[in-house]
């Protein structure tokens, strides 16, 4: 699960036409291959549907790029529209303009209309009201298309429009409760904002933001938190293209004339931050970097970021669905997730855990292969009422599915535990009925700790809530468990849908002991440069962090505003400050770890290194001694190019016994350098933070004295509190040994049964 940066040699498309490209080099024109020519599909016309690898997803209507328009050499974007009286509609844009279609009938839909545009291997609808409005990179700003009497066969252009910078656009973006178009992209633009609510067809410019260039976004009015009732844009951006410090812009656009920035984010190894879209209840956003795979990403990986505090967004986890192919674009609808990724087609997910949505369904557009390649699905929109699903392809044109949701499916009011007691513990399960009738006895919990699966009939809570009760299990292992439901008419579904092969995993121990828990707001015995160092510039301090563009702007506490340690306060020009001329080290106190069962360390760190000539090519290295610095362990290496290069704030954790020994002198180091040619270094250390997952001594029994042992003193212990009981002066619990209250012959009984063991 990782990401990466690359360009290739651009190839032009088939049949003559000139393509004019997003980017120099870019990927999709260098893989783009000649168009499909042969016939499409209409399951109306009940002949044999083609060979698409499928599972869970219907084919209903697939109209190839010939019969699109005779002079389509390549597809691209698609989107839906649903007129007043309901009838659903497909907009799928190619080479030479945007075509029409009526899905209504998916199984016969037919084109409604073809409108040309500029020529460009890159194009994007979006609707509002009945307008659809259509951007590309071959210029002429922003079409705008009239759809009120699209039922009667009729499409009309209305013009077009463009009231800032260059005519070219990437992509296109709306807030439809705003009434709000955000031009994206195009040359080397951010944003550009134009008000659709007062004349949709010709509407009034607003306002930019230029910071950095903007490939796409989603614009939505948030409803909770200090920025309740604003409107904020979430932007996949970057510097030159896209391409240099590459992730997540939040902004709040309320007031277009003066757009705040409100956070930014990278995540490990960013290399294009393409597209993304947030969860359903708006925790999360889900982000697809379009160049991660092929370099260090084996399989399509999809990052999750926590976005509940707008101010402090954190890389959450990711999630892979190993298929060795380029992801490009998602949407997500309730619990479930779309995603389009290029060679290997549409992609379902379930995202009931968010954190690991797992695949449930798919339909590869491309039959001929999954390889890592710009060719394929470029879009998916999965929000027609009726459930049709539309996906583009860029050599096959337009698909229009049917995806059949499980007939039963789940949800976690309180969540899915990953640590557990031994005892047991509990989650609450939602059955969800998809047009099925739940067998009420069925639900059950699948539950291995080591000795195979073994079912747990939930409790019925009523109105389709059941709780998972889990059984006593050993500490200091891992529970495998997923759950189980049927329909009445016994279709059984599970969760994960991978179970039992793939399941969900919790830790089982009693106690999770914090034993460092730094956050750098008080000085507590760090080392700020050592013996040895060699850098100029750019030395190690404990400070609020004003950053630059290259350093951190803030700490990396949720919420607090506070203080860590980065390399050298930003002040001035964004080099002046930064490491030059060797290395700086960062030394953590020593830390007793020897009496620790199995602790783990974490922490955030920034790194950039995406500046300067020799840009990329430094590192930064994270150590660990158990020797208190006599020497050292590699914990981590960041960088060189394609390893996290272009900051902010990414979590780690690793487990300190797979290092080092669990002594009582472990340290840290944090060493960032400057030692090749000349480029920029800034490096930030927060959160540091050391726990201890921690199991009781299992209980022994006839062990009266607690030494460990059964002997003598046991016996001498039982007689001095021989026929006494609960509450009685001299009462020794741990003397009745079959818990009765009372100490008895039972009693002395058993602990001549153990006499002599040594407890575990």
């Amino acid at each position: 699960m990782k990401t990466r940066f690359w360009l290739a040699a651009p190839v032009l498309a088939a049949v003559g036409v000139v393509v004019v490209f997003a980017h120099p080099d870019d990927p999709k024109a260098r893989d783009l291959l000649p168009r499909y020519e042969g016939p499409g599909y209409r399951a109306s016309e009940r002949g044999n549907p083609p060979a698409f690898p499928s599972s869970g997803v219907a084919l209903f209507s697939w109209f190839t790029l010939p019969e699109i328009h005779p002079s389509a050499t390549s597809g691209a974007d698609c989107w839906g529209y649903v007129s007043p009286s309901g009838r659903e509609y497909a907009i799928m844009t190619v080479s030479n303009g945007t075509a029409f279609y009526e899905v209504t009938n998916p199984a016969a839909a037919t084109q409604v209309a073809f409108l040309s545009g500029p020529t460009s291997l890159w194009r994007d609808p979006k609707t509002y009201g009945h307008y659809a409005y259509c951007v590309s990179e071959g210029g002429s700003g922003i079409q705008v298309f009239d759809l009120s009497q699209i039922d009667s066969g009729i499409v009309t252009s209305v013009g077009s429009f463009n009231a800032s910078g260059t005519g070219a656009t990437h992509n296109v973006a709306i807030n439809t409760e705003t009434g709000r178009l955000y031009q994206c992209g195009g040359g080397n633009n951010g944003l550009r904002i134009y008000d659709l609510s007062a004349n949709p067809a010709n509407p009034a410019f607003l306002g930019a933001w230029t910071d950095r260039y903007v490939h796409d976004a989603q614009i939505v009015n948030w409803a909770k938190g200090p920025f309740a009732g604003r409107e904020i844009a979430f932007c996949c951006s970057g510097f030159n293209g896209g391409s240099v410090q590459t992730g997540l812009d939040i902004l709040d656009v309320t007031n277009p004339a003066g757009i705040q920035v409100i956070s930014r984010i990278s995540y490990p190894n960013a290399s294009y931050s393409h597209q993304g879209w947030l969860s359903d209840d708006r925790r999360f956003f889900y982000l697809g970097d379009e160049l991660d795979e092929g370099d260090v990403s084996i399989t399509t990986t999809t990052i999750v970021i926590n976005v509940e505090d707008l101010q402090n967004p954190f890389v959450a986890g990711e999630f892979d669905n190993g298929v060795p192919t380029i992801g490009h674009n998602m949407y997500t609808v309730g619990k479930t997730l779309y995603q389009a990724n290029y060679r290997s087609g549409l992609r379902v997910f379930d995202a009931s855990y968010a954190l690991d949505p797992t695949e449930v369904a798919y339909f590869d557009t491309d039959p001929t292969g999954d390889a890592r390649q710009f060719q394929g699905a470029w879009n998916v929109y999965p929000y027609l009422p009726s459930g049709t699903v539309i996906v583009s392809d860029l050599e096959r044109g337009l698909f229009v599915l049917g995806y059949e949701r499980p007939k039963l499916s789940f949800d976690f009011p309180n969540g899915i535990p990953t640590a557990l007691p031994p005892t047991g513990g509990s989650m609450i399960v939602d059955v969800i009925q998809n047009g099925a009738t739940l067998d009420p006895l069925s639900p059950t919990l699948y539950v291995d700790n080591g000795a195979g699966f073994v079912g747990v009939a939930m409790t019925d809570l009523g109105g389709g809530m059941y709780r998972a009760d889990f059984p006593s299990m050993t500490c200091g292992t891992n529970a495998q468990f997923y759950i189980s439901a049927a329909t009445t008419g016994a279709d059984t579904v599970t969760h994960p849908f991978t179970a039992p092969t793939k399941t969900n995993v919790a830790a089982v121990y009693d106690t999770l002991n914090v034993i460092v828990d730094e956050h750098f707001d008080a000085d507590t015995g760090w080392t700020a440069g050592a013996p040895g160092d060699t850098a100029t510039t750019g030395i190690w301090e404990r400070v609020t962090p004003i950053g630059s563009a290259a350093q951190a702007n803030e700490d990396a506490t949720p919420g607090s505003g506070g203080v860590c340690f980065v390399t050298q306060q930003a002040v001035g020009a964004v080099g002046d400050h930064d490491v030059d001329g060797g290395f700086t080290n960062l030394i953590s106190p020593a830390y007793d770890l020897s009496d620790t069962a199995d602790p783990y360390v974490s922490y955030a760190r920034w790194y950039d290194n995406s500046r300067g000539g020799d840009a990329h090519n430094d590192t930064f290295l994270v150590f660990i001694s158990d020797n208190d610095g006599a020497t050292w362990t590699p914990l981590e290496t960041v960088g060189p190019a394609g390893s996290g290069t272009v900051g902010g704030w990414i979590r780690v954790s690793f487990r300190v016994s797979d290092v080092v020994a669990l002594t009582d002198k472990v340290r840290l180091r944090f060493e960032a350098s400057d030692l090749g040619a000349g480029s920029l270094i800034e490096a930030g250390v927060d959160d540091v933070r050391i726990t201890d997952a921690e199991c009781a001594p299992a209980p022994c029994p006839g062990d009266v004295s607690g030494n460990g042992a059964v002997g003598l003193e046991d016996v001498a212990g039982l007689l001095a509190s021989f026929g006494l009981c609960d509450g009685d002066a001299g009462y020794l619990a741990a003397a009745d040994l079959d818990g009765n209250d009372c100490v008895e012959l039972a009693d002395l009984g058993g602990l001549l049964a153990v006499f002599g063991v040594i407890c575990p």
